[in-house]
């Protein structure tokens, strides 16, 4: 499908989503540098609702205002026949790896997609799985184009330090605001760093590999969760692979290029960021201009795994208002 038809998602969020009346992106004005330091993120320099950008839906409007009229960032929102074509778009544009494969292709040569027999399950659907890990709880994330990764409280407001939650509360915490909040966590296999907050990790991925099959061993181990609309800004790494277990995602990824280092972070490539785009990935959705030449997309559904060349950049955005997803980086074959 064409950008074109790619539309824009303000009544299809009204309408798969109604408690997600507002949708709000992030900007990083007025923040300091933040720094990955183990499981925390630290170094904000002070917390202010400012640091987010409010979206309304006026006149057939979404209007991300990034804190100055000068900022100020419209998307427009196409009538019914684009938010049908949205709501129902399915397609995928990277290499699908044939079920029959018995062998994973890894690292993979280009972006993969691959169906894992059992992981779409009954399990993993909305209560089932709130039920299984409610007592579990983790921290809440956001996304900025600067320097991607950063802790917030329960207001979607940016911390120094991390507010734990459980799932439930997450998906409650993300109606109520409607922000870019997820839950995202790394394990390190072979972590030398001793400690409770380590082993838990360890305790909540072997729980979850108990119940699946992954189809690649790794010595860093991914889990995320994101409500609709939310999702990982424009960034890069080593190689990858993530699988969902329930909701879909949309993918963008550009190949590997050159790219000057913006502060904290390798900045995008392929076009100067804004602060909404480089911190709330779903924007694209709303302007489909602003994806620029170079850049394939991929819907991934429950059962599937993305396989992702290292230094392949990507973002992602929830199509689902339950998302959650396993896999790794630096991964080695299975045997």
């Amino acid at each position: 499908m064409e950008r074109s038809k790619r539309g824009a998602c303000g009544q299809w969020l009204q309408a798969e989503a109604p408690l997600i009346a507002t949708i709000l992106c992030v900007t990083i004005a007025g923040l300091g540098l933040l720094r990955v330091a183990g499981d925390h993120l630290v170094g904000a320099t002070r917390t202010s609702l400012d640091a987010t950008c409010p979206a309304t839906n006026t006149a057939g409007m979404f209007a991300c205002d990034g804190g100055s009229a000068a900022h100020r960032r419209s998307y427009d929102i196409s009538g019914a026949e684009q938010v049908r074509r949205l709501r129902t778009v399915s397609s995928c544009e990277f290499t699908r790896i044939p079920t029959a494969t018995d062998q994973v292709p890894w690292p993979p040569p280009e972006p993969m997609v691959m169906e894992l027999p059992g992981w779409n399950a009954e399990r993993f659907r909305h209560n089932a799985f709130l039920e299984r890990f409610k007592e579990w709880r983790w921290p809440l994330s956001t996304f900025l184009r600067d320097p991607w990764l950063a802790l917030v409280g329960q207001k979607g407001e940016l911390l120094p330090e991390a507010v734990e939650v459980s799932f439930q509360e997450y998906l409650q915490i993300r109606n109520a605001t409607a922000r870019n909040i997820f839950l995202f966590l790394r394990d390190e296999v072979n972590s030398t760093i001793q400690g409770s907050r380590v082993e838990l990790r360890h305790r909540f991925f072997k729980a979850l590999e108990a119940e699946l099959h992954p189809p690649l061993s790794t010595d860093l181990r991914i889990f995320a969760m994101d409500g609709l609309a939310a999702g990982h800004g424009m960034h890069r790494h080593r190689e990858a692979w993530l699988a969902s277990l329930a909701g879909r995602k949309l993918w963008w990824v550009a190949p590997p290029a050159p790219s000057v280092n913006a502060p904290g972070r390798p900045s995008f490539p392929y076009k100067a960021l804004t602060p909404e785009e480089g911190g709330w990935p779903c924007s694209w959705l709303l302007q489909e201009e602003l994806v620029p030449n170079g850049v394939t997309r991929c819907v991934q559904h429950p059962g599937e795994a993305i396989l992702l060349p290292a230094d392949w950049w990507h973002m992602t955005c929830s199509l689902s208002d339950f998302n959650i997803a396993v896999g790794g980086q630096s991964a080695a074959q299975v045997p």
